[in-house]
């Protein structure tokens, strides 16, 4: 719905306002169940950025303001990162998507390293 907002209507305040209250609704329902094991810290950080992040936006729309692009692109990785979680529980692509972020989780730690001895 972002994604179609954004490109197609990203005057539409009524459709922002959608966007943050469902942002709001997700926030809410990770922030209930944080001793589940399926949320980690970095999750509920990641719904907390998104739904400040989505209030921003909806308030510059609801001012007449334009649709701030930095917001609404990082608020979009975001969202992929977040299908990505969802479908890690998938039978087929779960172990592919685990597969993939450990080897960039290990890239990343590699490049890390370099950096710290280089």
């Amino acid at each position: 719905l972002q994604f179609w907002t954004s490109h197609y209507h990203p005057d539409c305040a009524m459709l922002w306002c959608l966007i943050t209250a469902w942002s709001f609704a997700h926030l809410f329902q990770t922030l209930a169940g944080p001793n589940s094991g399926y949320y980690s810290l970095v999750t509920m950080l990641d719904d907390v950025f998104l739904a400040a992040f989505h209030v921003i936006i909806f308030s510059r729309v609801l001012m007449g303001e334009e649709v701030p692009r930095d917001l609404d692109a990082v608020s979009m990785i975001l969202h992929f990162g977040n299908l990505l979680k969802g479908l890690i529980v998938h039978r087929k692509l779960g172990p592919l998507i685990i597969m993939v972020l450990t080897m960039i989780g290990d890239i990343t730690q590699f490049l890390a390293l370099m950096v710290f001895f280089v």
